[in-house]
């Protein structure tokens, strides 16, 4: 049961879901990306890389853009502060020369990306993008049936 509508344009929504699918949209157009310990190649002092993430984020704000066009600005500015924040992560595992993974698969590796309840630096992923409420402890109990005999129930 939903206890709230879905709401896939509201900022939460943004909050949720937007460093997943930046890193998504990356890994799936960058093979140099791809492999699941390449967080740490992303270089955006390259100017090559830097031009071609740029074309690839005017061509992401343009569905934006034509979905809600107030949400734009706003959308174009945090998606920079995320590849400001990867390309810092980036280059601080190339110079400690280790890699920078997505996700964990052990808590000893530095990630892009963490869950709810894992701990160290990480963009918070969430494995869904709805709001919902709290667990709520609900005690299930067998319908109370009258049983009368003999007598019409009409």
């Amino acid at each position: 049961m939903e206890p709230t509508s879905v709401t896939p344009w509201s900022l939460a929504s943004r909050d949720r879901s937007l460093a997943g699918a930046l890193v998504a949209l990356l890994r799936q157009s960058f093979t140099v990306l791809a492999p699941k310990d390449a967080a740490g190649r992303l270089d955006l002092k390259d100017d090559r890389t830097r031009e071609a993430v740029d074309r690839l984020v005017d061509r992401f704000l343009g569905y934006v853009r034509r979905a809600d066009g107030l949400e734009a600005t706003e959308t174009r500015s945090a998606v920079w502060s995320l590849l400001r924040d990867w390309d810092r992560r980036a280059a601080q595992a190339r110079e400690a020369d280790e890699p920078l993974y997505y996700q964990r698969t052990n808590k000893d590796q530095a990630a892009l990306l963490k869950r709810s309840g894992q701990p160290g630096e990480g963009w918070l992923v969430a494995d869904s993008m709805r709001s919902v409420e709290p667990n709520v402890a609900v005690e299930v109990q067998e319908p109370q049936e009258e049983v009368h005999r003999g007598e019409d129930q009409t």
